[in-house]
């Protein structure tokens, strides 16, 4: 009985650092994004480089357990949060492409299969901003049928179909208008291809008139295209003469 008091003041001591806790962790920002916490840190992503998939790079993926597959909740439902599955399906996606350690290719699928049942179509820019970078086969197979079921077309099931999905969302964009969050996810993403994304990417969301969708790597790295600087050339004659071309043809 004598123990009681001091039992009592613990718990009261837990249930106060439990409210500060809280409290410090409201400021606003981007939604973080859901980690697993097997991955590795944020830190170690950054300096590796993601490998554009196409036909012969997609992998089969590993024998593994599949998620359970969620409890279907409808888009509007007030317990479906589309930031949700965005976050796992950036996160997911994300393991795989620039983490050597472990991949975690169950959240991205779990993340699709949720928006998928939802039938948010909130969510097909971010499956198309990130389908190029899919290197799993489990993971772009569900991308496409989530994509497919979202929007009722089909461009193909490969990743030469990219460009089609991105050209054609592009001027449909007005009716699949991405979540609060996907261009802070997406800066972020591309930040760890290369940390100079995360500059020149800062506050474009309130200063550019570019869609946040539009904006796309090119595939290059940095320097990665030496410039052209005084490149080898021969006299505008010798061009004429070698072509057959008259004289006086305006060649140059």
């Amino acid at each position: 009985m004598r123990g009681r008091p001091l039992h009592q003041a613990l718990l009261s001591f837990a249930a106060a650092a439990l409210v500060f806790a809280v409290a410090c962790g409201s400021s606003e920002g981007p939604p973080p994004l859901q980690f697993d916490t097997t991955l590795p840190p944020e830190s170690e992503f950054a300096t590796a480089t993601p490998i554009p998939p196409d036909d012969s790079q997609l992998a089969t993926s590993a024998a593994t357990e599949p998620s359970p597959t969620p409890t279907p909740l409808s888009v509007d439902s007030p317990d479906y949060d589309p930031v949700l599955p965005m976050s796992k399906i950036f996160q997911g996606i994300g393991s795989t492409v620039f983490s050597e350690y472990t991949p975690n290719e169950d959240l991205a699928i779990d993340g699709l299969r949720q928006a998928r049942a939802a039938g948010d179509k909130s969510m097909v820019p971010v499956v198309v901003t990130l389908m190029r970078f899919i290197n799993r086969q489990s993971v772009f197979d569900e991308a496409v049928l989530t994509i497919r079921d979202l929007t009722g077309q089909d461009f193909g099931g490969t990743p030469a179909a990219w460009p089609a999905w991105f050209e054609w969302l592009g001027k449909n964009l007005n009716d699949y208008r991405p979540p609060d969050g996907y261009a802070q996810l997406k800066r972020r993403f591309f930040a760890d291809i290369h940390p100079l994304f995360e500059v020149l990417l800062d506050g474009y969301e309130e200063n550019s008139r570019i869609e946040p969708f539009e904006i796309e790597w090119g595939g290059v790295s940095p320097d990665g295209i030496p410039p052209l600087e005084n490149p080898p050339s021969i006299p505008v004659t010798a061009f004429r003469r070698h072509y057959g071309l008259a004289p006086d043809h305006p060649a140059a």
